[in-house]
């Protein structure tokens, strides 16, 4: 008798261990038994977006929404947030907790008491209190492992045409990140765990905002240097167009760079450009009065007069002995009378803060200047291909007196070129 006892204690045991070790690995929340979630209406993702054009759309009878999970919160690049999407649109799911949906699972979301609208522009199934869903209330999951191939597009198609592509998975190819950004992590993880903005660009010099949240189990690794795919999920913050990276591995960067450089001065700063006052005591500043974005300034009005100045504005070193058909464009507005703009690049400037006019400069020609009003034009494409250097420097000169003198300001300068 007390033999018997003690086998069924060891597999009382045994069960035991085993339930433990099940709800240890077990990362699905607790999913009710489907007939307690009616299916009702059925809605495709693009009709739940048609709801919410104008006001938030509250579900109040029962109906459900089915798609394919695209990015998920495993990896920590979004929070209490995953993405679905099927053949019409997508859209982001604010849940109340981590985790409990994955990339790949396939899913049926019943609606009922449930809205569906924006927060900061970005379309989203939520809880009528802005607090985010349960999902066990909420949720059935049909299958995993499901893939959804990336949809091909290009930098000007998602910025022109953000409403089709909103949370959608997407894949650009012959991009890399700007210069300036490869020597970056994807966030920042120095000080408490900040996001950060990096920007990728496409052959014509068109750019892109990848946003990576400081908590991303990969913020800390460095921003690829090289051009090739990238992969990831479109959303939005107000006006702000952002790519989401679901996992690092898939950029296959690995190909040699272009020629791809770009200053907006849209962080508020010079970033690698320099500046240097031969005359006078008005300088280059950064401004954004009038604009939506900052640029580059150049007055010499000051005290109620103008002022004799001459003031450069100093490209980083190029190496153009890398890439063929190079060129050069940028924006510009004036204002007022006095000096055209110059513009001017040098091979001899060691770019170490020195006066630039104790070395050789040669001017452009060709390009178009704004004639005032403040009135932006486009330089239009200067054909830079003849230069031949792995020391070019590029600058911005101007020039004022006493008497007259332009505001003259620039902004969405560009250089290209096509890789040898």
């Amino acid at each position: 008798m007390k033999q018997v006892n003690f086998i069924k204690y060891l597999a009382f045991l045994g069960a035991l261990m085993v339930a433990f070790m099940t709800s240890c690995v077990d990362e699905d929340f607790d999913m009710p038994p489907e007939s307690t979630l009616p299916v009702g209406g059925e809605y495709t993702i693009q009709e739940l977006k048609d709801l919410a054009v104008d006001d938030d759309y509250v579900f109040t009878d029962s109906a459900s929404v089915y798609g394919i999970v695209t990015m998920d919160d495993k990896l920590g690049n979004v929070y209490k947030t995953a993405y679905i999407q099927d053949e019409t649109a997508a859209i982001a799911l604010h849940q109340s907790g981590f985790g409990g949906i994955y990339q790949g699972d396939s899913v049926r979301v019943y609606l009922k008491g449930l809205k569906v609208g924006t927060y900061n522009n970005l379309y989203q199934i939520d809880s009528p209190d802005g607090e985010g869903f349960m999902l066990d209330s909420h949720i059935v999951k049909l299958d995993v492992n499901v893939e959804v191939k990336p949809k091909p597009v290009s930098i000007p198609e998602l910025k022109n045409n953000t409403p089709e592509y909103q949370g959608e998975l997407v894949k650009l190819e012959n991009v890399q990140f700007v210069t300036a950004d490869t020597s970056k992590t994807f966030a920042d993880t120095s000080s408490e765990n900040m996001s950060r903005n990096t920007y990728l660009i496409d052959n014509e010099g068109n750019t892109m905002m990848v946003r990576t949240s400081g908590f991303a189990n990969f913020a800390g690794e460095s921003v690829p240097n090289l051009n090739g795919t990238f992969i990831g999920v479109l959303s939005q913050y107000r006006e702000d167009r952002q790519l989401l990276i679901r996992n690092p591995e898939e950029l296959e960067m690995d190909s040699p760079r272009f020629l791809g450089y770009v200053q907006t001065f849209d962080d508020n700063s010079f970033g690698d450009w320099t500046t240097y006052s031969v005359t006078g005591a008005q300088e280059w500043e950064i401004s954004s009065q009038g604009s939506n974005t900052p640029y580059a300034m150049m007055s010499a009005y000051d005290g109620g007069s103008n002022n004799e100045n001459e003031d450069w504005l100093i490209s980083p070193k190029f190496n153009l002995d890398k890439f063929s058909n190079e060129q050069l464009s940028f924006w510009n507005a004036c204002n007022y009378s006095g000096s055209d703009l110059q513009v001017k690049y040098s091979t001899t400037y060691p770019g170490n803060g020195e006066n630039p006019k104790e070395y050789s400069w040669t001017d452009f020609s060709g390009y178009n200047l704004s004639t005032g009003s403040f009135n932006w034009v486009s330089s239009g494409k200067i054909d830079i291909s003849g230069i031949s250097s792995t020391n070019v420097h590029i600058a911005f000169v101007y020039t004022s007196t006493n008497t007259s003198g332009k505001t003259w300001e620039v902004d969405d300068i560009k250089l290209l070129g096509e890789k040898n």
